[in-house]
């Protein structure tokens, strides 16, 4: 089954900055607990 590649593209980029902000998330929340230390 052949899809849209623009469409799956699409979708890739979302995932990829979904990542991306839950990566920032997690070091966000990382130097906030060892500044409360």
């Amino acid at each position: 089954m052949i899809e849209d590649g623009s469409v799956e593209c699409g979708n890739i980029l979302r995932y990829h900055l979904f990542c991306v902000l839950l990566t920032l998330f997690r070091c966000f929340a990382a130097i906030s607990l060892m500044n409360v230390k």
